[in-house]
């Protein structure tokens, strides 16, 4: 069960740091702004795929 709940907010904040990627790009800031949030959004999913990878 929490795995699910983990899941599910991992998979929430990956979609949210990537749209915080996107918007920032959109609005022309720095470059290492925009790369901060898709560092994050890749660390979420990360966190994400291995809850659901077993072992």
């Amino acid at each position: 069960m929490m795995d699910e709940i983990d899941i599910a907010y991992f998979s929430a904040r990956e979609r949210e740091e990537a749209e915080k990627a996107n918007e920032a790009e959109a609005r022309g800031a720095h470059p290492q702004m925009v790369k901060l949030h898709r560092d994050l959004a890749n660390r979420y999913r990360d966190k994400r795929v291995a809850i659901r990878t077993p072992g």
